[in-house]
């Protein structure tokens, strides 16, 4: 019974992948067509539509080469396995990366409600240099991972160093809407009435009301993953096969979401 359960979870995993490429492909066509009228922040949710779109592509490539669940305590003296592992320092990479595009949203939503008249004068720079800093710390994840692959440094120890990683961009997210939502339920006048400076902080705060729905929801999905992690690497509980795919067939579904929401 346990083997038909993880086989369905790991067709229903296959199926999130095919579905998320066209998904968050159509995502960054419809951002691309609008650009001229779209915000800063934008800029950072196309980042994040295009890493869930890798998460998608790079998954099957990782399962057909390693197995699943992935297998990285292995000898790496086959070309296969060899191909399988840097499909899997792909596959951290992106997932990683979509994980701190999330906490860059949040912070700068944070960032646009509680000093408003800085972020207005915030240079598009800042943006791009986010999103760089973001696959700096993704492609960092994939390199430790083909460290720990290879036995250059200690795989378990990698392991609670990932989940740390998680817990703290999932602290960080939601400090960041706690404090948004304090902001919002700070009914403060404004010293200056004018009428365009109130437009632009109405506007801020439904970005900011829309966006917390795609960060609740990938909370949602990575929370999950993240604890059975800590429980499995951390504190070397026992999971069931069923539930350590169901991890992956949470933060997967995190990818098919956000082009929904």
């Amino acid at each position: 019974m346990t083997s038909v359960t993880a086989m369905v979870i790991l067709w229903v995993i296959i199926v999130e992948s095919v579905i998320v490429f066209p998904g968050n492909l159509f995502t960054i066509f419809v951002f691309w067509k609008h650009r001229n009228r779209l915000k800063r922040t934008t800029f950072l949710l196309i980042n994040l539509a295009a890493t869930d779109l890798l998460v998608g592509f790079s998954l099957p490539i990782v399962i057909k080469t390693l197995g699943f669940p992935l297998q990285l305590e292995v000898h790496v003296n086959t070309t296969s396995t060899s191909y399988g592992i840097i499909a899997a320092a792909f596959q951290a990479t992106f997932s990683f990366a979509s994980l701190f595009c999330l906490v860059a949203i949040s912070l700068e939503r944070a960032f646009a409600l509680i000093w408003p008249l800085r972020h207005l004068v915030t240079s598009t720079k800042v943006y791009i240099y986010s999103i760089v800093l973001v696959w700096i710390s993704g492609i960092s994840v994939g390199a430790s991972l083909l460290l720990a692959a290879y036995r250059i440094q200690d795989l378990e120890r990698w392991n609670i160093a990932l989940c740390i990683v998680a817990i703290l961009s999932l602290l960080i997210i939601c400090l960041s809407y706690l404090a948004i939502r304090r902001r919002l339920n700070c009914r403060v006048p404004p010293i200056d009435q004018v009428r365009n400076r109130q437009s632009g902080l109405q506007q801020n705060a439904k970005l900011s009301c829309t966006l917390f729905i795609v960060v609740a929801a990938s909370l949602v999905f990575w929370l999950p993953s993240t604890i059975i992690n800590v429980l499995y690497f951390g504190w070397s509980f026992p999971i069931p096969i069923p539930v350590g795919y169901s991890g992956t067939l949470f933060y997967l579904a995190n990818s098919v979401v956000n082009p929904i929401i």
